[in-house]
């Protein structure tokens, strides 16, 4: 469909520019007459073609200019273009010749899109690199490193944020310039010099991004001693060396290891020495005794995910009580645990001291001894056992000698000698789900009971049962 001047007259007289977006074509005379109409953004994301009179009208528009449907653009157009002081956006080019770039590097002061260049020559980014104000770049995936050149020395903020590569050469040019504002979610592929140096150049909120190394050598990390406000983030390290986690604890830096599930005893020792305030462990699933021993030795935080934790010595417990999360002490969820090994309950305390309620859940919990039961129930306000579908009679004796919220919605069946002990406990809350059992007589025990009883769904329980559990408080 073509812009004629009759048709862009009437749209200019009713005020109806917004929808300039379904023209393919425009004339030249049609061009001046919507040029001259406003000094608001002019949105002909339809056109596909633009002849050099036509493109010499809009660019004496004073407003901003899309064009996001032109996939080539000759010189002519370009320098025409160009002369518009408004932002211009031309986020449909998928080539740029080093004559059209030349012709576009004369605009400004206002923005230039060109979001749509998956490449651009060293000569074309030399070119745009004249340009006056901020240039759009975000559909590059590659900077060769004579492009690097040419941005390193532009002042004025540029981006690129769907880079993918760039070499070590390159990637320190662009660490020196001054204007680059964002490589978007660009990773560093290695620790060589180059890669660092941008790494430090684009660290956000202190936070110095390596998590797509691999590996890091020590003498990287010796590099980096020099910047001790920085926070390292080494995700994507899934095994550690005691060599290099000596280096990194040498460095000082506060470090991110959320990529490393095993901790051997070595590299624990290494880390223990550590001077900086805090290590993120967070990825671990399990962690031996002699290794957490070692641990114990470090004066700074460990923040664990404890939602990760699969497997739970005694002195992994010790260590998840001693370094719990500053936002949220006292509530541990223990959300992939299934057993826990002899002795560890040990590890947690009796009562803690807070000023709010402790929650601790171990909702798929399957097993649990009638010594971790008694450990387990005078450790929390909030205990979530969900995961239990059976419990022994001993075992609930144990669970209800206090007066927390206590968690069984996993029971599938419940016995009288436990609805006894559940109706001898001192306060608090027992949460049943959908049990799929229970005798009339444990229902009327049920309903006798010192603390407050809430099942979920009766819908599984027989007719007399559910009948007598009506008499439950609401």
């Amino acid at each position: 469909m073509k812009l004629d001047v009759l048709t862009a007259t009437d749209l200019v007289s009713r005020g109806h520019l917004d929808s300039l977006d379904r023209y393919q074509t425009i004339t030249s005379d049609a061009a001046k007459v919507i040029s001259a109409s406003s000094e608001w953004l002019l949105s002909l994301n339809g056109l596909t073609h633009l002849d050099e009179e036509s493109a010499a009208a809009l660019g004496q528009h004073n407003g901003a200019l899309a064009l996001n449907s032109l996939s080539e653009l000759s010189e002519g157009v370009a320098s025409r273009l160009a002369q518009c002081p408004g932002s211009l956006q031309l986020d449909g080019l998928r080539h740029l010749s080093e004559f059209a770039a030349i012709a576009l590097g004369k605009h400004g002061p206002n923005s230039l899109l060109l979001n749509g260049l998956e490449s651009l020559s060293g000569r074309a980014a030399h070119a745009l690199c004249h340009h006056s104000g901020p240039l759009e770049l975000n559909g590059l995936l590659e900077i060769s490193d004579e492009a690097a050149e040419a941005f390193s020395a532009r002042s004025d903020a540029w981006t690129a944020k769907g880079i993918r590569f760039l070499s070590d050469y390159a990637a320190e040019l662009l660490s020196q310039g001054e204007g680059l504002h964002s490589l978007g979610d660009y990773r560093v592929p290695s620790d060589s010099p180059g890669y660092l140096a941008l790494a430090l150049q684009f660290a956000v909120d202190d936070f110095v991004d390596l998590s797509a190394l691999p590996s890091i050598s020590p003498a990287a990390l010796e590099s980096l001693q020099t910047n001790q406000e920085r926070i390292l983030r080494l995700g994507g390290l899934e095994f550690l060396t005691p060599k290099v986690a000596s280096a990194l604890a040498e460095s000082g830096l506060p470090i991110h290891l959320q990529g490393l599930k095993v901790l051997t005893e070595d590299v624990a020792r290494e880390l223990a020495k550590s001077r900086a305030p805090f290590i993120y462990l967070n990825g671990l699933t399990s962690l031996s005794d002699p290794a957490a021993d070692e641990l114990e030795r470090y004066a700074g935080s460990i923040r664990f995910d404890h939602r990760s934790i699969q497997h739970l010595t005694p002195g992994f417990a010790r260590l998840c009580v001693r370094h719990q999360h500053p936002d949220d002490p006292g509530f541990l969820n223990f959300q992939s645990l299934t057993s826990m090994n002899r002795g560890a309950e040990a590890a947690f305390p009796q009562s803690w001291t807070s000023d709010r309620a402790i929650s601790v859940s171990f909702p798929r919990l399957q097993t649990l001894s009638t010594s971790q039961a008694k450990a387990l129930a005078l450790m929390a306000d909030v205990l979530d056992l969900s995961g239990l579908e059976h419990l022994n009679d001993d075992t609930a004796r144990e669970l209800c000698c206090s007066s927390n919220w206590l968690m069984l919605t996993g029971l599938q069946s419940l016995s009288e000698i436990a609805a006894e002990a559940i109706a001898l406990k001192p306060g608090g809350c027992i949460e049943l789900g959908q049990p799929v059992f229970l005798s009339d007589s444990t229902a009327r025990r049920l309903c006798q009971c010192n603390c407050k009883v809430c099942i979920h769904d009766m819908t599984q329980l027989s007719e007399s049962a559910r009948q007598i559990l009506q008499a439950l408080p609401l």
